[in-house]
């Protein structure tokens, strides 16, 4: 999969098939590992493995490859002047840009020169002069010195090739990267307005272009929504029905969404936004409806609003859930920022794990990167776990209250199968009231020890069998 999104790779290296091959290879291997590092993220690149360039005909897979890849890589040499081969691969991938209009991506151009071994009277400055190239040579007072593979030579210059290609490639992806930031009521509006313009400068494509409001067509506004990679929803005390539409369409589309309520939202909110932001908590539309999976909730200030959108819009790589063991797996969830409660839950863990032993314990990360990449892995750990046991001491009301979903409606927001066993553990038991009946709650009196959670426990002794996601 390539890095840039719609493409199929993101280079496609065109030398002359005269040339040392060995060589080119070594090129391209250094180039996916500097670029990896770069980005993060792994890049494709297109190479012949079965030998087309040796035919006569002009293979179809070629012409493809090279109509949905990133950027061309011309390596230069004396051979890559005279072979008709790399003209056609240079012709296939440059008449995509009809009088060169979308060859450059800001101050950046899709096609590189390599110059391996330059040409006489330094002629390769005068193929396509204006772009930029890097000499894998050297010269000397006599001759130009070849850099060879392995050497600290090679590896400089291709750190620096790899520089200049993850940041096109980075450029692009953010060009085809499309936000949408749902048009809001009056009180956020100048929140909606400084993260669309944040997103822009960020270079991504920030839809709509201007406010949206119910004299514009569901159509019209499904066309803005459709292949955004997010659909942003600011909701402040204010109710506003068409603010609530827009999350209707969105989670029609299946995008994924991302909700952030204001302060005032959660404290002065009106009757009408009380029921859709604890139909949102829930995982329900604004119509009753699931939402699609994977949806976000935030809150904080609209300064730390606009970097956790960017956070959930920064690529990184698929992280895996914890693997199967076929032991029962018991996330016990607990606010890693509240050092007492944090030190507990991990005295609790080795306490579960010395006395059951086969049964394992995840705790929630406490280091993190951002907010938006803790929920990531709050949410895995949703989906992987047997049995969910919640707890708070000293941890804030609002904390705990915001946890409370993932304990009563986890199972149907992540459309994973049953939990086998799910508990509160908290020191005062009145806090829950009015929550439903069905939870069980232990509570953690003076001479609390790990045999009171036998109601919670019991369950994952009883037929044992691989975790949720086994």
């Amino acid at each position: 999969m390539a890095y840039v999104p719609g493409l199929e790779h993101d280079l496609f290296v065109s030398y002359a098939h005269a040339d040392d091959v060995a060589w080119v290879r070594a090129l391209e291997e250094g180039l996916r590992e500097r670029v990896r590092q770069r980005l993060g993220l792994d890049v494709s690149i297109w190479q012949d493995t079965r030998s087309l360039r040796f035919g006569q005909s002009w293979p179809d897979e070629i012409a493809h490859a090279l109509t949905r890849t990133a950027a061309l890589v011309a390596v230069l040499t004396p051979s890559y002047s005279t072979s008709v081969w790399c003209k056609r691969e240079r012709d296939q991938f440059l008449e995509q840009f009809p009088g060169g209009q979308g060859l450059n991506v800001g101050s950046i151009h899709r096609l590189l020169k390599i110059i391996k071994t330059p040409w006489d009277n330094n002629e390769h400055l005068r193929f396509f002069e204006s772009l930029q190239h890097i000499d894998f040579y050297r010269k000397s007072d006599r001759a130009a010195i070849e850099l060879w593979p392995g050497t600290d030579e090679f590896r400089l210059k291709v750190a620096e090739a790899a520089e200049s290609i993850a940041a096109l490639l980075r450029a692009m992806r953010r060009q085809r990267e499309k936000v949408y930031v749902a048009s809001p009521a009056t009180d956020c509006f100048e929140h909606w307005e400084a993260l669309q313009a944040e997103l822009r400068t960020q270079g991504f494509d920030a839809q709509p272009e201007g406010p949206r409001d119910s004299a514009f067509a569901d159509q019209l506004m499904r066309e803005e929504m459709r292949g955004a990679m997010l659909s942003v929803h600011l909701l402040g005390a204010e109710f506003d029905a068409f603010a609530a539409h827009q999350i209707n369409l969105a989670a029609e589309l299946g995008i994924p969404l991302l909700f952030w309520a204001a302060k005032e939202a959660r404290t002065q909110a009106d009757e009408r936004q009380q029921k859709l932001l604890a139909a949102l908590a829930q995982g329900r539309g604004p119509d009753g409806a699931e939402l699609p999976a994977g949806f976000q909730n935030l809150d904080g200030n609209p300064r730390s609003m606009i970097q956790e959108v960017l956070a959930a819009l920064k690529p990184r790589p698929r992280e895996e859930p914890p693997a199967a063991t076929g032991s029962p797996r018991v996330y016990l969830l607990c606010d890693p920022t509240s050092a007492r409660d944090a030190a507990f839950a991990r005295t609790l863990r080795s306490g579960i794990i010395e006395q059951e032993k086969a049964i394992e314990v995840d705790l929630p990360e406490d280091d993190a990167a951002s907010a938006t990449a803790a929920r990531q892995r709050h949410g895995e750990l949703l989906r992987a776990c047997d049995g969910l046991l919640l707890y708070r001491e000293a941890a804030p009301a609002e904390w705990f209250l915001s946890q409370l979903p993932s304990l009563l409606y986890g199972e149907r927001l992540l459309r994973r199968p049953p939990m086998r066993s799910k508990a509160v553990l908290v020191d005062d038991p009145t806090q829950l009231a009015g929550q439903p009946e069905t939870i069980t709650v232990i509570p953690r009196t003076p001479n609390f020890s790990v045999h009171d959670l036998e109601p919670f426990l019991a369950p994952l002794r009883a037929n044992p069998r691989p975790h949720a996601l086994a």
